[in-house]
This record gives C-alpha cells, sequence and structure tokens, in this order.
C-alpha cells in the first residue's frame, strides 16, 4: 500500500483531546493521521482503508479497546495489522487483557514521545 510519509496509523479514542494529542505527535513525525471515536467506527474504517498500524484506546463506551483489538485479529483481512492498546492505567492485568486479546504492543498514558514513535517504528518495521 503505497502512502505519503512512513505511513497511516488510526488513532482511536472517544475523548477528542486524545486524538488532537496524538495527531499532533505523529504527523510532526511525519505519519498520515486517521481517527475514529469509537470501536465500532475504527472496524467500519479499517475495512474501508486498512492503516499500517492503529493505536486503540482502552477505555470507550460500548465497545472498549480490547474487543476492538479482538475483532481485528479474528479478521483474516485486519489480522496483521500491528495494534498498539494505549492506557491510563498502570496495572500489569490490562497488559495481560491486551496481550489476550492480540495487541501487539501497550503504551501508557502520559506519553514519553520519543519511546512512543520509537515503539511505533518497531511495529511498523515488523510488516
Amino acid at each position: 500500500m503505497d502512502s505519503p510519509g512512513k505511513g497511516i496509523i488510526l488513532v482511536v479514542d472517544d475523548e477528542w483531546a486524545n486524538r488532537e494529542m496524538l495527531r499532533a505527535y505523529l504527523k510532526r513525525a511525519g505519519y498520515e493521521v486517521q481517527e475514529a471515536n469509537s470501536g465500532e467506527q475504527a472496524l467500519v474504517q479499517v475495512a474501508q482503508t486498512p492503516p499500517h498500524l492503529i493505536m486503540l484506546d482502552v477505555n470507550m463506551p460500548l465497545m472498549d479497546g480490547y474487543e476492538t483489538c479482538r475483532r481485528l485479529k479474528q479478521n483474516e483481512a485486519t489480522r496483521n495489522i500491528p495494534v498498539l492498546m494505549v492506557t491510563a492505567l498502570d496495572d500489569t492485568a490490562g497488559g495481560e487483557q491486551a496481550q489476550a486479546a492480540g495487541a501487539d504492543g501497550v503504551v501508557r498514558k502520559p506519553f514519553d514521545v520519543r519511546a512512543l514513535l520509537a515503539t511505533i517504528e518497531g511495529l511498523l518495521a515488523v510488516e
């Protein structure tokens, strides 16, 4: 899939401010950014325009990030897209849940931007 810059990242978060902050970091680093405000919207968008990586908030209403990740990883068409779970929770259970859902990594808020970008680059290099 050809795209400008380093690749397309879909940022999924029900909080506008979180999406806005991540968009600013990622655009500055050379990524194209798409956004979704729910797990449901993310599933629709990924089916239409598959990104190179998905950043998925854990805590969202209706369908949380874990369920969204499970659905992405169970779908033959989307299972190989790296999913990076984003959480404010600081517990090992959350990391275990993310791993069980099929996530390729977990980052915690607040972000260390350099570490976040290094994690993204590492996941994209695996593709």
